[in-house]
């Protein structure tokens, strides 16, 4: 009886911490979604931002950068869906307007945006499966309208920051005739890796023309666009037409485009198997010249251009002169690889 009565106790004592653990596992888990998961745009007036300030409420002098925006042009492609209008007007109202042009790359007509500023692809639908077919339609056309007018082409998704200053900046160390693709560099799936679509990628002129004659499925090339992983085939095709792809990490090993979540990118410094280089947290998370946050929100979208842009350290000011030097020095970088299963 004694024995019975002890196995009682103890399923009774493993029930009550199954239930607990449970209980505990429900409460994170409903963290994770309040934090992480979501949207509370419904909640925000976005139209206050939309509203530009006047040249005499903010004091800064943007003649560096304005001074390279006259030099160095920038063509930007956003792949967006009718579904996600607030992302666009977010992107529309904060960092696009520094690219020299900006695209919306959609499979619907976005009427709130001028017809000038829209790709419309209505033979390709909308969805990620699709995301491969409706990149390589809009490079298509930027390869036969826009190839003379701009020397750099970046391709970005609709939750994405990108601080187009810093980008000039390191764009400005390379020649847009040569053949460059540079982004967050991931290792797998090609011989020399491919660039995260998350983060943005960027291609020079060169590279497009490359991939306009040899790659671009429209011309016969190379390139698969019904493979459901765009940045991978992105890369693979770049690859097999020759272009290789560019180190954009700054001189101390900081990473300036970045595809992870902030908390993911400033908190953990755990090893993944898609990274090239290794992950740094905290204050080596970023670079000082920072390109690229994926997986923005609306809400943190105009955040972050409130703080980067209208917000300033008194008596705290960056050195133009050495970041320009010697920050940036991106160069070819090829992929070492252990193994034939991390490419294909």
């Amino acid at each position: 009886m004694a024995t019975m009565e002890k196995r009682r106790t103890a399923v009774g004592m493993i029930r009550r911490r199954l239930h607990w653990l449970l209980v505990l596992l429900l409460v994170i888990l409903g963290l994770y979604i309040i934090i992480f998961r979501l949207d509370w745009s419904e909640n925000y007036d976005f139209t206050i931002y939309s509203r530009r300030l006047s040249s005499d409420q903010v004091h800064v002098n943007t003649e560096v950068a304005d001074e390279l925006a006259s030099k160095i042009r920038i063509l930007c492609f956003v792949t967006t869906t009718a579904v996600y209008q607030e992302r666009a007007l977010a992107i529309n109202a904060t960092w696009l307007k520094r690219c020299t042009r900006h695209l919306f790359v959609t499979s619907l007509p976005l009427p709130i945006f001028h017809p000038n500023n829209v790709l419309h692809l209505s033979e390709i639908p909308d969805g990620k499966r699709h995301l491969t077919a409706k990149t390589f339609a809009a490079l298509q056309y930027l390869y036969l309208h826009e190839l003379n007018t701009y020397d750099w082409f970046v391709k970005a998704d609709d939750d994405v920051f990108l601080i187009v200053e810093n980008l000039r900046l390191m764009l400005s160390k390379l020649s847009p005739d040569d053949p460059v693709y540079l982004g967050h560099h991931f290792r797998l799936y090609a011989h020399n890796g491919y660039m995260s679509g998350g983060a943005s990628y960027v291609l020079s002129r060169g590279a497009l023309r490359i991939m306009g004659k040899q790659g671009l499925p429209q011309n016969g090339g190379k390139c698969k666009p019904e493979e459901p992983d765009e940045d991978v085939e992105v890369g693979r095709c770049l690859e097999a037409v020759g272009v290789l792809p560019y180190s954009s990490v700054d001189t101390l090993g900081r990473e300036t485009f970045h595809p992870w979540t902030l908390p993911n990118t400033l908190f953990s410094a755990r090893p993944n198997k898609y990274d090239l280089h290794d992950k740094l947290a905290g204050p080596d998370c970023c670079s000082q010249l920072t390109i690229s946050f994926h997986y923005i929100k609306p809400p943190t979208m105009y955040t972050l251009e409130m703080m980067l842009y209208h917000i300033d350290v008194y008596g705290r000011h960056p050195d133009d002169v050495t970041l320009r030097r010697k920050l940036f020095r991106p160069h070819v970088e090829l992929v070492p690889h252990t193994h034939q299963d991390e490419v294909f």
